[in-house]
């Protein structure tokens, strides 16, 4: 059997039915469909893997407990040894999930990329369900290779994200950039790629 990688995309939150049905009638529309490292080049890099991504439920409306259900009822599918990757939405929710719960298999290794860690980000909300407690000590306690993935430019999630990150995970691996095409909107992700691998 292939080792396998759970990954979890992104999403949105609103605080309101307001907010939400507004992003609706302003968010830009595009229909080109641009190469990103979570799809073909993932699944070409890490080819020997099993990818599992899960259809998190009404991503651009999440609810914290909607995706707790949907995610543990995979957990019957899920051999020990499993990597589990976050992007956005998906980081912060691996990051509660695993700070408030023992994940019943064991894990290799955690990626968390560009993950929110409270309600102070760049034109977005994260509601109240989805923040973090203080301590985030579990995380370490579960999986000794956990890395984070931070982009400076990053219109999202400002720096102070991770900064507070930094002070609650200190034995975990920061990747930080100058650049990563913004919210980490790129065809290739070769750290990430490297840092699975390391840990096979």
């Amino acid at each position: 059997m292939k080792p396998q990688i759970l990954y979890i995309h992104g999403g949105m939150t609103f605080k309101t039915r307001e907010h939400y049905i507004n992003y609706l009638k302003t968010r830009s529309i595009r229909i080109e469909n641009l190469p990103h490292w979570n799809e073909e080049y993932m699944n070409d890099e890490l080819n020997e893997y099993q990818i599992i991504k899960p259809k998190m439920p009404c991503k651009e409306n999440s609810k914290y407990l909607e995706w707790k259900i949907h995610f543990e009822r995979h957990t019957e599918f899920i051999e020990d040894g499993v990597t589990l990757i976050g992007f956005s939405l998906g980081g912060i929710f691996l990051a509660k999930y695993l700070s408030e719960n023992l994940y019943p298999k064991k894990i290799k290794s955690v990626h968390l990329v560009a993950p929110p860690h409270e309600d102070s980000l760049t034109g977005e909300d994260l509601t109240e369900d989805w923040l973090l407690q203080n301590d985030l000590g579990k995380i370490e306690e579960q999986c000794k290779n956990v890395y984070l993935y931070f982009s400076l430019d990053d219109p999202i999630i400002p720096e102070s994200q991770k900064n507070k990150y930094q002070e609650k995970l200190k034995k975990s691996t920061f990747m930080i950039y100058e650049s990563a095409n913004g919210h980490f909107l790129q065809p290739e992700f070769e750290d990430l790629i490297s840092n699975i691998k390391k840990h096979k």
